[in-house]
């Protein structure tokens, strides 16, 4: 699919809450922005913190505050899983699992949710 050129597969790993501040830390630095995407928490965070300080507050879908010591498992590629785009803390993450090509699991959504109806 020339629209997503990149063959990373999702990986389902576990990090506990402490972890995943470091990470979304890891969005901002000197030299890079690098804003991740995504879906089933809400962060606050402050522009003019200093990095390494700019994350104030992450919370579950639920609204409940992500907890530091408690173990959460989160999907993401394998690209970012192995330290890309500078996000080196997740290289120690524990991988679970991995899963298909994103581009065949966005394929594979569509599919599911979105069939083509075709009207003679």
């Amino acid at each position: 699919m020339s629209a997503f050129p990149f063959e990373h597969h999702l990986v389902k790993i576990e990090v506990t809450g402490g972890d995943l501040y470091e990470i979304l830390e890891q969005q901002w630095s000197e030299k890079y922005d690098a804003a991740l995407q995504t879906a089933g928490i809400t962060v606050e965070w402050n522009d003019l913190a200093p990095f390494g300080e700019r994350i104030e507050e992450i919370k579950a879908e639920s609204g409940e505050p992500i907890e530091l010591t408690q173990t959460y498992t989160i999907a993401l590629s394998n690209y970012l899983q192995e330290g890309g785009d500078g996000f080196s803390k997740l290289t120690s993450t524990k991988v679970l699992q991995k899963g298909p090509l994103i581009v065949d699991a966005v394929a594979m959504h569509f599919e599911d949710n979105y069939p083509l109806v075709v009207q003679k």
